[in-house]
């Protein structure tokens, strides 16, 4: 199980590279991504 920090932390990083890569825009892939994280984490 990954620690709450930890996830927060791969979280932030994932959405520093997808904002720096896309600007403000959500791409469906993305918010599918962030949607299960938020649910593998409960």
């Amino acid at each position: 199980m990954i620690s709450d920090t930890n996830m927060r932390a791969i979280v932030r990083h994932k959405m520093e590279v997808f904002m720096s890569r896309k600007g403000r825009s959500f791409s469906p892939e993305f918010k599918l991504e962030a949607a299960s994280l938020v649910v593998e984490q409960g």
